[in-house]
């Protein structure tokens, strides 16, 4: 798959909409859907029993549970037909931060668009 949009922040990132798979020590396989692809980490979204077994990896006391592979497909026309990446998993809850940590988001764009428009001119 494609990005479906590219954004640059603080940090840039590519908005997906892709399949991947978390491959755990203990032979557990999770398909998951990257959401975006940040140059800092991987954001997924889950449902169901995927999102119980990933909460109760994230609360363990054992810091192996939450090591794993994350196979990412690639779209056609590349050498290998997966990106792999060792990964560990970690859970950031924003709650009632994440309207504020959007609006920064969305200024930090702004003014970035507005400076390489300025460069242009």
């Amino acid at each position: 798959m494609l990005p479906a949009l590219v954004e640059w922040c603080a940090h840039s990132r590519i908005l997906l909409d892709s399949p991947a798979l978390l491959h755990f020590d203990d032979a557990t396989r999770l398909q998951v859907v990257v959401a975006d692809l940040p140059s800092i980490g991987l954001g997924f979204s889950f449902i169901g029993i995927v999102a119980a077994e990933l909460a109760r990896r994230i609360g363990s006391d054992d810091p192996a549970s939450c090591k794993c592979l994350v196979s990412l497909p690639l779209p056609a026309g590349y050498a290998r037909t997966y990106f792999d990446a060792l990964a560990r998993l970690t859970r950031m809850d924003l709650g009632a931060d994440r309207a504020f940590l959007e609006q920064v988001v969305e200024e930090s764009v702004v003014n970035t668009r507005a400076a390489v428009m300025q460069l242009l001119s």
